[in-house]
């Protein structure tokens, strides 16, 4: 049964590319460098602990009614983390059009 999961692995990088972008390509966050680590992000240097941390951070589970992060449903994560993704690209995109129109 486990192969099947991992047969499956390149479909699901497709259909969540937004979040699973390859190490050394990210869009440089502010966040992401750390302490002059030479281009280390904090997700190529802690992988998904960064990301159970960043979901703990959020109301996640009051959505599913869940007890921890580690019962959600995979895939519900994944709609979850792309969702974020794509919110947080939207207000980055609002704040550079306002910016653009105050120096205008």
């Amino acid at each position: 049964m486990r192969w099947l999961f991992f047969g499956d692995r390149s479909e699901v990088l497709r259909k969540y590319h937004n979040i699973f972008s390859p190490v050394g390509n990210r869009e440089g966050d502010d966040n992401d460098q750390q302490q002059g680590n030479k281009g280390v992000t904090l997700q190529d240097h802690y992988g998904w602990f960064l990301t159970l941390y960043n979901l703990s951070e959020t109301n996640i589970l009051s959505i599913t009614g869940d007890k921890a992060l580690t019962e959600l449903n995979f895939i519900f994560v994944l709609n979850y983390l792309s969702l974020q993704h794509e919110l947080n690209e939207e207000e980055k995109r609002r704040i550079a059009q306002q910016t653009r129109t105050k120096i205008l």
